[in-house]
């Protein structure tokens, strides 16, 4: 089975992703404490850092810095499940207040709902007694009392918090050898990319330490604040616990989006259960409204403009951690994703992770415009092009956009991507909108010119009889090596679409017309069009010929109009064939008359496009429609001065003689 290159990326690219996670998902048990020690040490590396600085010694510092980490820990710990306990054994006394609260909401006459709840209330209270019964008739074990040991209360007491502790061991034990060890981690990563890959490897490092520790730092500075403000507003409104709402307003705030919600919800609910009326709610809700508004605004000012992640993305990123590792995985989503993120936008290979996660995709407007007109969408493609010659100019969208969309879409046609349907509705979304903008005055033809920057005169500055002598040097040299009469073959040059046509003179008061052959059809046709719409304003007479037919009847319709230039029109990717044979023909019957090649490919490489056009002897190649309208409306320049002239002379004999030297040795 033949595989094309698109569909093999994309097969080995689910088998790694596929064989990742599956690794990730039974090394669970692993990799979470490892993953959890790294954001650690990337949250703790700054302030260890900072001390060594000062001159204290690396044990030290990290040893001050886990002390008051470890402090940090158990204080909260105590503090927040004291309150916990507090607040279980408290909770039975509730529920007097919340049946009161629930009566109040209770309309004056039972409802058939009422009625199956209170049914459902003596059936569990029959069951409840009934069991009673039963449990004081069974034999009751015989049970030796007797004093336990230190250990045996520990494990009576924490016995239920074992793995979390085993969880925070693990994890500050790795924290301290990741910040001991923190040049050899970074070194043995370099190591298995390989030394020759070290400077991507030790900036991509930098990157990700850099961003990642700035952004945890502030991440866990703005949910301690968030955490402290509920907590001292739980505490002024009363409620019970308050300490326990803040701890658990700061840990649901590193879920995103929902632990906002998780962290309102407890508090508020309690709020109901202990109150007997409904103010103090409400003044919880208004607390963590407050609060919110608050950090949201601060939130900029420390992070910068964001994470950089889209809100889908981050969304996806927390369910996918979530699945995978469970709760902690749930906590840790915002920082690994962020990680991700910054490791897809510096590491080449990983690019795949910076466009699934970046928020701000840029994509090309050519790119937009194609999207909307496959897409049939009339009114948003016509809307996007009045903002973009709004924003630039007539010109620029017609270089920028629709020529480079109309390319693409005959090279989807050509490959059966799209239709002849789809084409035919990208042509006529152009005729419509040259339509309209043929009729406008508020739209801008050609962009400003930019103003020329102000140089320095001083005694190197060339004077302006030898700047005028090198230009006509210029001018005669490229007329002996580009499609002249005295060159048998045209020679490559990169400045093919900016030079003057040296035989073309001013083209305003020509009674003959230019003509341009559009060689592949209606997308031609459209492209000579936006050409003539260009030129109209400098009075220039355009004329557009199909090259449909044999070669013997366009030739005799040029013939007819005995024109001043010919254009051949080639709209990449097809057609380039008939394209060079309509310019030899041009060439070999008007051998006076300059031929232009219009090559419309803003990034094609002139040079090797003139080397493919060498047989078909074209005087010029354009590749965009503003070097095509600056070729043709060159001005011939003002009569010189006798200065002027005599140095031009001089120049072009000089360059006569070097050009005649340098065709003979080609």
């Amino acid at each position: 089975m033949n595989l094309d290159v698109a569909t093999t990326r994309l097969l080995r690219f689910l088998l790694i992703g596929g064989t990742i996670i599956i690794a990730m998902s039974l090394a669970a048990e692993v990799l979470k404490p490892v993953a959890l020690a790294i954001l650690v040490s990337f949250l703790l590396a700054p302030v260890v850092s900072r001390l060594e600085r000062l001159g204290l010694p690396r044990v030290l510092s990290v040893a001050a810095v886990l002390i008051v980490l470890v402090a940090g820990i158990v204080g909260t710990s105590y503090v927040v499940g004291h309150q916990f306990a507090t607040l279980a054994k408290e909770i039975p006394a509730y529920q007097q207040n919340i049946n009161k609260k629930l009566a109040g909401l209770k309309p004056g006459e039972s409802s058939s709902l009422d009625r199956v709840f209170s049914a459902a209330t003596e059936l569990e209270e029959s069951i409840a007694s009934e069991q009673e019964r039963r449990d004081r008739d069974r034999a009751q074990p015989v049970r030796i009392v007797g004093g336990e040991d230190l250990w045996g209360r520990i494990h009576t007491y924490l016995g239920p918090f074992e793995s979390g502790i085993a969880l925070v061991g693990i994890v500050l034990l790795l924290v301290v050898f990741l910040l001991f060890e923190r040049e050899d981690v970074g070194n043995r990563i370099i190591q298995l990319v390989g030394w020759g890959q070290i400077g991507v490897t030790t900036k991509t490092l930098g990157q990700i330490g850099r961003g990642l520790s700035s952004y945890l730092t502030a991440l866990a500075l703005v949910n301690a604040g968030f955490g402290t403000a509920i907590g001292l507003g739980a505490w002024a409104i009363g409620l019970p616990s308050p300490a326990l709402w803040g701890f658990l307003a700061a840990i649901f705030r590193f879920i995103p989006y929902l632990g906002t919600v998780l962290s309102f919800s407890f508090p508020f609910v309690i709020a109901i259960a202990h109150f007997p009326g409904w103010t103090e709610p409400l003044l919880v809700f208004a607390l963590f409204a407050a609060a919110e508004v608050v950090v949201n605004s601060i939130e900029p000012l420390l992070y910068g403009k964001s994470t950089g992640i889209s809100p889908i993305g981050l969304l996806v990123a927390a369910m996918f951690w979530a699945w995978l590792w469970g709760p902690l995985g749930l906590l840790l989503a915002n920082a690994l994703t962020v990680c991700l993120a910054v490791a897809g936008r510096s590491i080449p290979g990983l690019g795949f992770l910076g466009t699934l996660l970046r928020h701000d995709v840029e994509v090309a407007d050519d790119l937009r415009w194609y999207q909307k007109v496959l897409s049939h969408d009339l009114d948003g493609s016509l809307l996007l092009l009045d903002e973009a010659v709004k924003a630039t100019s007539f010109e620029e969208v017609c270089d920028r956009i629709i020529v480079p969309t109309l390319s693409r879409a005959e090279h989807d046609r050509t490959h059966d991507f799209v239709d002849n349907r789809d084409v035919a509705f990208i042509w006529r979304v152009v005729r419509d909108w040259l339509d309209d903008v043929s009729d406008r005055d508020d739209v801008v033809l050609i962009p400003a010119p930019a103003p020329a920057p102000a140089q320095a005169q001083d005694s190197t500055e060339p004077s302006p009889v030898r700047t005028r002598a090198e230009a006509a040097r210029r001018r005669l040299l490229s007329r002996f090596r580009l499609g002249g009469r005295s060159s048998p073959t045209p020679v490559a040059t990169s400045k093919l679409d900016i030079d003057p046509l040296p035989s073309l003179g001013s083209l305003k008061d020509e009674d003959r017309p230019l003509v341009g052959l559009a060689t592949g059809g209606g997308a031609d046709a459209l492209v000579l069009r936006m050409l003539n719409m260009l030129l109209k304003p400098s009075g220039v007479r355009f004329t557009i010929i199909s090259a449909g037919g044999s070669s013997l009847q366009v030739t005799d319709k040029v013939a007819q109009l005995d024109p001043a230039l010919i254009l051949i029109s080639h709209l990449p990717p097809i057609g380039l064939t008939r394209a060079r044979y309509l310019t030899k023909r041009m060439r070999a019957r008007y051998p006076e008359t300059p031929v232009v090649f219009g090559y419309w490919d803003d990034d094609a490489e002139t040079p090797k496009v003139v080397e493919s056009l060498k047989p078909a002897s074209a005087s010029r190649v354009v590749v965009s429609l503003a070097s095509a309208r600056a070729l043709i409306l060159n001005r011939s320049p003002e009569a010189p001065t006798d200065a002027e002239a005599e140095a031009d002379t001089e120049a072009e004999t000089e360059a006569k003689a070097k050009a005649e030297v340098q065709v003979g040795r080609e």
